[in-house]
């Protein structure tokens, strides 16, 4: 257990929240009603653990680099959760019912084989940095309209003309940064 104080990543706010981080489930249940830094990096998961989704009180959870291929519907019962990061796994597809997660600041996705984002994306009204990078995703749904507090969308590594670029610049408020690769030039 590490007790650190955080000046949240998440957003470019004055927002500061102790949180205490953990690399265990069991080792989070010791903490019942502290802020919690879920940290389940690199532990050969394939599925999340039905036991997380007990653990209302994480507020970020680390699932990156290990073999899970799909995140479980239940994720929706982290009622707190500011900031799920989940890169490079195996995920091609995201539940539907992630968008309860109402408290949702980060996402992301970076390096999975995801194809599309839930058509009700932009019900995550608190969403400020979208990443998905290295995916398939070259099209986002019109929800993603409603997501006016989005300060970066990145979709760097993924193969996309000047009018798919377009498309999504339209998509998405101005002031959002969008971080991409060179257009390419493909037919």
């Amino acid at each position: 257990m590490k007790l650190v104080l955080i000046v949240c990543w998440v957003t470019n706010s004055v927002f500061a929240q102790e949180l205490i981080e953990v690399y265990s489930i069991s080792e989070a249940f010791n903490y019942p009603k502290n802020p919690l830094n879920l940290n389940l990096s690199k532990q050969k998961l394939k599925s999340l653990p039905d036991s997380l989704f007990l653990l209302t009180n994480v507020v970020e959870l680390n699932i990156s680099k290990n073999k899970i291929k799909e995140i479980s519907p239940e994720i929706s019962k982290l009622e707190n959760l500011k900031a799920l990061v989940a890169t490079r796994n195996k995920i091609d597809s995201l539940p539907p019912s992630i968008v309860e997660l109402q408290s949702l600041e980060v996402l992301d996705f970076g390096l999975n084989p995801l194809d599309v984002l839930p058509e009700n994306i932009g019900e995550l009204s608190e969403l400020k940095k979208l990443h998905i990078w290295s995916t398939n995703i070259i099209e986002l749904p019109n929800s993603i309209k409603k997501c006016d507090q989005l300060e970066v969308l990145d979709m760097r590594i993924i193969t996309m003309t000047e009018e798919e670029q377009a498309a999504i610049r339209k998509l998405i408020p101005s002031s959002t940064e969008i971080k991409w690769s060179k257009p390419c030039e493909c037919d």
